[in-house]
């Protein structure tokens, strides 16, 4: 009966023997699983780092450009203003030489006139035209 229960308790101690070595299996998987999920952890941390470094470097980089965008529409818009007065001023200094031609145009015709028809009627009579518009507006200018 001692034999037996050394027996069972041999066969016991092996299987418990067993179990442990088994455990020791596990465990040391267990460790290298939480090690690997540390090292994925950190590697996972890093990444987000990186994500959120690039995302800020994008949304300043947008930045940059929308001002850079900004500045050019303002600079644009300046120069419109700038060409659009000028455009303006040619546009009056056409006028004002098309003025001066016809004047030009037409004491030369006048000049002709009197060239060709002396007398009192011609080049003179404008200016007494003038001068007389002038009297009849102003009364005094009679008396003297």
């Amino acid at each position: 009966m001692a034999h037996n229960l050394l027996t069972t308790y041999n066969e016991e101690l092996k299987k418990i023997e067993t179990i442990q070595e088994e455990l020791r299996t596990v465990n040391q998987q267990i460790a290298s699983m939480e090690l690997e999920a540390k090292r994925s952890q950190r590697e996972y941390e890093e990444w987000c780092a990186e994500n959120q470094r690039l995302k800020s470097e994008k949304l300043n980089a947008q930045l940059t450009l929308n001002q850079e965008v900004l500045i050019l529409e303002i600079h644009n818009e300046e120069k419109a203003r700038v060409l659009l007065r000028r455009s303006e001023e040619i546009e009056r200094a056409k006028k004002i030489e098309e003025v001066i031609l016809n004047q030009r145009e037409q004491l030369c015709d006048q000049i002709q006139l009197s060239i060709q028809h002396p007398g009192p009627s011609n080049v003179s009579n404008l200016f007494l035209e003038d001068w007389s518009t002038s009297e009849s507006e102003h009364p005094t200018r009679r008396n003297n």
